[in-house]
């Protein structure tokens, strides 16, 4: 029955258009849609001093630039961009004047109009806008029972000058953020102290410290531990009382880090954690998980590296395939000695001519690179809770919404070639 249908089905619609093509009108003209943008042109993981200004550029999936922009950093950019395009290219460049090189990244097929960066912030421990008013201020912690790597933070936007000079003594001087909560951590013998500062230059006495609860994560066959950094909020309805609780860093001191637990966390005062830690295969793979939850999760889903394979790497011809659930997102690392370069991709974009894409831009900062010499050197690719590659860009760069929102986790993964 189901191939009859179909013929049939067909003469009727052609005795239809032949009984009316006198009456026939012309083709509507396709309505053309509107891109607006309303977001600050920036890098924000460089100093302005180290980047020249920025070069944005957005164009259609076939390659047509709608616009072509060079501005300082930080610079508001609005517009309404014309296109039949349901998303767009947009690339950002410019040039790091520390490592002498052209810096770009650019995300495939997405939608800027709810955008108020074009450039990717990080969902992990986030905190919101900083406060116009820091107060200098020192807090001198007294009969502390050790001084090797002391850590101390109260809030996510000043270090601290840290005096040890008078043993069993630390003087933190800092900027402070009224109402925040601080924190001192002896990690060799994980003990703490955590404060409200009530006056200015106030002493504390640690004659008696509360002591940090320990954890470790699920082994993994693959991974190896070697990072765990840990952050609380003792108000989860501000995420500028975050301070900084505990780090573990294999990188950093190797002998120091074998002492210490994975995990070393207060169990008082913290309403909410944000937890990041990282496991490596060798020197080629790395796993990153994150999560941000009122309670710490020592339970891991490790990223399975079987879960796809690179069928091309060439920088004309990128082919990935997903032999398990497709990720959030995915990303390909691009380069040369005067060239960086990365791009997002959704998983369903599983091909890719990344010199096409990169030349079509027409860049004007790039002119007189020869693109043809960029190699391929990173795969990344990372599941996200809750969040679709459209969903995923649209919190990242919006610094509103991460002011807003914590994200519950995500795990990562990483391979070098």
């Amino acid at each position: 029955m189901k191939k009859a249908f179909i013929p049939i089905l067909t003469l009727c619609i052609a005795c239809l258009t032949g009984c009316h093509r006198d009456h026939v009108n012309p083709p509507t003209p396709p309505i053309e849609g509107v891109i607006k943008l309303n977001l600050i042109s920036s890098e924000p993981y460089w100093p302005d001093s180290a980047r020249t200004n920025i070069e944005l550029i957005i164009s259609e999936p076939g390659g047509k630039v709608l616009l072509d922009t060079i501005t300082p950093a930080n610079t508001h950019i609005t517009a309404s961009l014309i296109t039949n395009a349901i998303t767009v290219n947009v690339t950002n460049i410019y040039y790091n004047t520390l490592k002498k090189v052209y810096t770009a990244q650019t995300y495939l097929g997405v939608n800027p109009s709810g955008w108020a960066g074009d450039y990717s912030l990080s969902y992990y421990n986030p905190f919101g806008p900083q406060p116009q008013v820091l107060t200098p201020d020192s807090l001198t912690f007294t009969n502390i029972p050790s001084q090797r790597f002391l850590l101390f933070s109260q809030n996510a936007f000043t270090g601290d000058s840290q005096n040890i000079a008078t043993p069993n003594t630390a003087i933190e001087e800092y900027s402070m953020v009224p109402g925040n909560y601080a924190y001192l951590l002896c990690p060799t013998t994980g003990q703490y102290k955590m404060i409200v500062p009530n006056q200015s230059n106030e002493t504390v006495d640690c004659s008696t410290m509360d002591q940090v609860a320990t954890g470790t994560f699920n082994p993994s066959s693959y991974f190896t531990h070697y990072f765990t950094a840990i952050y609380g909020y003792p108000d989860s309805t501000n995420q500028n009382s975050q301070i900084w609780l505990y780090i573990n860093d294999g990188a950093t001191d190797s002998a120091l880090v074998n002492t210490l637990p994975q995990l070393a966390y207060p169990k008082k005062n913290i309403q909410k954690y944000a937890v990041t830690a990282a496991f490596s295969h060798g020197i080629y793979e790395l796993a990153q998980w994150y999560a941000c939850s009122d309670t710490i999760n020592t339970n891991i889903t490790y990223p399975d590296p079987s879960s796809y394979s690179l069928t091309a790497n060439q920088n004309t011809q990128f082919a990935v395939t997903w032999n398990a659930s497709k990720p959030t997102y995915y990303t390909t690392y691009w380069g040369d000695a005067t060239v960086s370069w990365t791009v997002y991709a959704s998983p369903d974009s599983t091909t890719l001519n990344p010199v096409g894409v990169l030349t079509a831009q027409k860049s004007k900062m790039l002119q007189g690179q020869d693109l043809t010499q960029l190699t391929f050197g990173e795969f990344t690719f990372e599941t996200v809770n809750g969040y679709n590659y459209a969903g995923y860009l649209g919190l990242l760069n919006d610094s509103t919404q991460l002011w807003k929102t914590f994200a519950s986790g995500g795990v990562a993964y990483y391979k070098h070639f």
